[in-house]
């Protein structure tokens, strides 16, 4: 499922809790790897709210 969002030219990913800041936007490059960027927000030890987003 991932590598088809990828494949997406714009999409918009929000990861967080109903009551979280979002501390983080990561603007998505074709580059990038969004699975990478998925587990660094869901880190159990420190979760981070996030936006990913690509915009063309």
């Amino acid at each position: 499922m991932v590598e088809e969002i990828t494949k997406l030219s714009e999409f918009m990913i929000v990861i967080g809790s109903y009551d979280e800041k979002i501390q983080d936007v990561v603007e998505y490059d074709e580059g990038d790897d969004l699975k990478r960027i998925f587990y660094k927000a869901l880190n159990w030890d420190n979760p981070v709210g996030t936006v990913i987003r690509r915009v063309k």
